[in-house]
């Protein structure tokens, strides 16, 4: 397991191609540093140069709002993804990294990005990455939040090996990808590649035909600590295998969903929830690893074939999921969901309000209903859920699904029974 920090980033990057001249660029969409584009920034840097990105909603023109131009480049914001955001505006890939070498990226919201349209020399179409494509490249990516991006291929993120000696080997840590849809990968769809993802939540994606969360060919990825969560496709709900040898270290599946029917499989198939793998070429060849994982409430099923994968050992497989947190922890619970009911909606802050000016009974979980996650319930709790759910607001604090917190401001506060899954 790799553990980065910002730090390490930094010297690797300045260690292998920093030269006596290297230099902090910095960029703000209002005009008030050196640059008010991510791409200008880019087109004006070198190997071994830091970008820094201060708040804003950044966009672009063309088919890509950040096009790294094959350079090792630290990106970073300076106030994280809650703050910060690369916007495709349904019209763009969000960021094009080809053959940058160990570049690094940290704390961005990439939303509403649309993989770029290509056609190969059978005339046949294809989309590849709608939040940020990977070619031939081993970035590191840290604290990122993929969001409603669409692609045929890795609706959030697609991660690729295109010529024969090259590598595509990132590392993807502490990043979400959410609501984000594909044909293929609707989270993320890695190809001959071999990427390290460490402490990631894979929630609320869907693949209209297979790998709602992941859809991996041949590739030995790895996923250490990470959550498969209420994903959706035909087959392989949470992850589709093919020809791979993955391993998971860690992780949780739940709630994941297969649709495939009986007209859609071969006699006593099933579409696998959490995992399906492909075994064409023999069981051998598509067998993920799996130690120290929990499976629960995913449908129809866990892992399809049912002996399709290698048990190392401390693995759960529970009817019903539930999440204890770790030692110190609260929760579980879901951030905005003031009224328990497992979902953030309009009646959430209907429900704040009807608390804080009617006199209605307080919430059973206070952490909860702390929308901003300031450690404070007030109008602006109300304002924060409706600005995110309306106006394309910042996303809530984690947990943005059903899970814990250990911030001293949501122990204080409090969760005696918030009831989500």
């Amino acid at each position: 397991m790799k553990l980065v920090s910002i730090a390490l980033i930094a010297f690797s990057i300045t260690a292998s191609a920093k030269t006596a001249s290297a230099r902090i660029l910095t960029v703000n969409v209002d005009g008030t540093a050196q640059y008010t584009t991510i791409q200008d920034a880019f087109n004006a840097a070198l190997n071994g140069d830091e970008i820094i990105v201060e708040p804003g909603i950044y966009t672009g023109t063309g088919d890509v709002v950040v096009d790294m131009l094959g350079k090792t480049v630290l990106l970073h914001s300076r106030s994280g993804p809650k703050n910060t955001t690369i916007d495709g505006e349904n019209a763009r890939v969000g960021i094009r990294c080809v053959a940058t070498g160990n570049a690094a990226i940290q704390g961005f919201t990439i939303r509403n990005g649309v993989g770029e349209i290509t056609q190969d020399n059978q005339g046949n179409s294809a989309s590849f990455g709608g939040g940020m494509e990977i070619i031939n490249a081993s970035p590191t990516i840290l604290d990122c939040v993929f969001r409603s991006n669409f692609a045929i291929y890795g609706g959030g993120l697609h991660c690729f090996t295109s010529i024969f000696g090259a590598t595509s080997n990132p590392t993807l840590q502490n990043c979400i990808f959410e609501e984000n849809l594909a044909y293929m990968g609707g989270g993320m769809r890695i190809s001959h590649s071999s990427p390290d993802l460490i402490n990631c939540t894979f929630s609320n994606n869907t693949s209209r035909v297979n790998g709602g969360g992941i859809h991996n060919l041949q590739s030995p990825t790895t996923c250490t600590d990470c959550v498969f969560s209420q994903n959706r496709a035909v087959l392989g709900g949470g992850w589709l295998n093919y020809e791979s040898h993955p391993e998971f270290q860690g992780c949780v599946f739940r709630n994941n969903v297969a649709t495939a029917d009986s007209n859609e499989l071969r006699n006593g198939e099933s579409p696998g929830g959490a995992i399906y793998s492909f075994e064409e070429v023999g069981i051998e060849d598509s067998a993920p690893t799996i130690t120290q994982s929990v499976f629960c409430e995913n449908q129809p099923d866990a892992i399809w074939p049912e002996d399709s994968w290698l048990d190392l050992g401390e693995n759960q497989f529970e009817e019903v999921c539930e999440l204890d947190g770790p030692d110190g922890a609260l929760g579980p619970f879901l951030r905005g969901d003031s009224n328990g009911d497992s979902s953030l909606d309009l009646s959430d802050a209907i429900s704040i309000l009807r608390f804080l000016f009617l006199g209605a009974n307080s919430h059973s979980c206070q952490a909860a209903a702390d929308s901003n996650g300031d450690g404070d319930i007030d109008i602006t709790d109300a304002i924060y859920s409706l600005n995110f759910l309306f106006l394309g607001g910042d996303a809530l604090p984690a947990p943005t699904q059903c899970g814990t917190s250990e911030l001293e401001s949501d122990i204080a506060l409090g969760c005696e029974n918030n009831g989500c899954r």
